[in-house]
């Protein structure tokens, strides 16, 4: 990447304005940035909340700013704040900010450089898991069975199909997922939520594995793929390792292909042990928490996406086939280095953590032990 660093260097970034740091996924974000490049100014503006996020903590932001809501003052503070900023590129990063900028990208781009973003209409197609589902049925590739809770009868679904999951239509991260092992239970669930709001999905068997990607104009710039070794519940992958799987990029390059999508994106997949095939259970429109992951694999999408922000050139990169924890995950690997070798994963794999991130940048680390 040694190249696309210096490729970078050209376009002399001195401001930078990340939008939507009050998600977790912003900090592996900023703390790239912070390293990739150390003298320019890395900017945040988040919703106003009671306190700063912790990812807001981080030693590598110059200022912090601040918007009432995203459907008030939004767009007229965001323009503002490039101009007060002085802001060569914007960055989004949770959903929230993907959306907007989406919705605005055509006059944005008029005062600041913007990476890859989809069509609004193809990023809710995308994002929404009950939209997600009906494309997915109509370009007729593999997918888990989905219902839609606010049409269905939960008395009519079959017993077989238990345990399923119930998950809001908006949402990432696996906030909000729950899983029903039975008729009698779903059904008492449903009376206290909003089944406007929520679907049914089919529990798959198997293996959980993502495909992280750059696309623009439904090309893919740049990919990887990643079989999940560990995570908490439903949650975000904590420790990954890269590997091959030409079915799981066929079928992303497909859908891509098919919706023209552009922007940064992670497919959650799961291999079904009962036909090995891949079906995809999430497509998140956005950066995911274990960017710096790819990042030390060979693949830098913060980086990429600036330099397709500044119309710079690039080959897609390879990968390496490295282990990756993440969190708690990264310090069981160094107590286990030296309490318990023998208990490593027994391979040929290079490992690396974000540990020495944390320790570098330690404000976040402490934040979350603050009441």
């Amino acid at each position: 990447m040694e190249n696309y660093q210096e490729r970078l260097s050209m376009t002399k970034i001195t401001s930078i304005l990340l939008c939507g740091a009050e998600n977790i996924i912003a900090l592996p974000i900023i703390r790239s940035l912070g390293v990739v490049l150390p003298n320019a100014k890395i900017h945040t503006f988040s919703p106003l909340e009671r306190k700063k996020s912790i990812s807001e903590r981080s030693r590598y932001i110059a200022s912090r700013h601040y918007f009432n809501s995203w459907n008030d003052d939004f767009p007229d503070k965001l323009k503002a704040k490039i101009q007060e900023t002085n802001a060569d590129i914007l960055l989004p990063v949770g959903d929230n900010s993907v959306r907007n900028l989406a919705s605005l990208k055509e006059e944005l781009k008029k005062i600041v450089h913007l990476p890859p973003l989809p069509e609004l209409n193809i990023y809710d197609q995308l994002e929404r898991k009950d939209l997600m589902a009906e494309l997915l049925t109509a370009y007729n590739f593999p997918n888990p069975e989905t219902w839609h809770l606010a049409t269905t009868d939960p008395k009519e679904i079959d017993a077989d199909f238990f345990p399923l999951l119930l998950k809001p239509i908006i949402g990432s991260s696996g906030d909000g997922i729950i899983k029903i092992n039975s008729s009698e239970a779903l059904i008492e669930k449903t009376a206290d939520i909003d089944t406007d709001k929520y679907i049914l999905q089919e529990l798959i068997p198997g293996q959980d594995v993502g495909c992280s990607v750059l696309a623009v104009d439904g090309h893919i710039k740049a990919y990887t793929i990643q079989k999940v070794l560990g995570h908490k519940e439903y949650g975000v992958a904590t420790a990954i390792k890269f590997i091959d799987n030409d079915a799981v990029f066929e079928q992303t390059r497909r859908l891509i292909e098919k919706t023209g999508y552009s922007g940064v994106a992670h497919l959650d997949y799961r291999i079904d042990k009962r036909d090995n095939q891949p079906k995809l259970v999430d497509f998140n429109a956005r950066f995911w928490f274990s960017v710096l992951g790819s990042k030390a694999a060979g693949v830098d999408f913060i980086l990429l996406c600036f330099l397709s922000a500044f119309d710079v050139p690039f080959n897609r990169p390879e990968y390496k086939k490295i282990i990756y924890f993440a969190g708690r995950d990264s310090l069981r690997y160094y107590f286990k280095k030296i309490f318990s070798p023998t208990k490593l994963y027994q391979n040929n794999s290079s490992v690396y953590t974000d540990l020495w991130d944390r320790i570098g940048d330690p404000m976040p680390e402490l934040a979350r032990y603050i009441k």
